[in-house]
């Protein structure tokens, strides 16, 4: 299972609190759950258990950051591009739709991220975070949308 850790912020976006878990599903039904474990009060970050990445992402209130890349840039604002030297990184807010996952119906954000190895389209709903994501790796397409998303306890 793979660590990722998470800075206090953008609360509307990563609604962050002991217990929350994600249940994202693939196109083959297989499941993945992404949940916050713990809470460093003195260092104000969140513990995430994220079976996608092999690397920790962050996310403070400039937005949602991966081996220091700017990946998602907050507040989200239709239009809204950025570009980054590191790993090359191009991104941009690509419109608000309304989408349906396995979890429900969602107003979302569309974000688009290139980089020069993959493209990943993610949705973002305001309450719960990410809805679905999109990976394009050359011809090949795989996406993961939420099944189920429930709130943890607030400390």
């Amino acid at each position: 299972m793979i660590i990722l850790l998470l800075a206090l912020s953008q609360e509307a976006w990563y609604p962050l609190a002991e217990g929350h878990t994600w249940t994202y599903q693939a196109e083959d039904k297989t499941e993945y759950v992404r949940r916050v474990a713990s809470y460093d009060a003195e260092k104000k970050v969140y513990r995430i258990e994220e079976p996608f990445m092999k690397e920790p992402f962050s996310i403070d209130s400039g937005g949602v950051k991966w081996r220091d890349t700017l990946w998602v840039k907050f507040p989200l604002k239709k239009g809204e591009t950025w570009e980054t030297e590191k790993d090359k990184v191009k991104g941009v807010v690509e419109d608000e739709e309304e989408i349906e996952v396995p979890a429900g119906k969602y107003k979302t954000f569309r974000v688009k991220l290139t980089t020069p190895a993959f493209e990943i389209t993610m949705w973002l709903a305001k309450d719960v975070g990410e809805v679905k994501r999109t990976i394009k790796v050359g011809e090949k397409t795989g996406t993961l949308s939420l099944k189920e998303f429930k709130k943890g306890e607030k400390k």
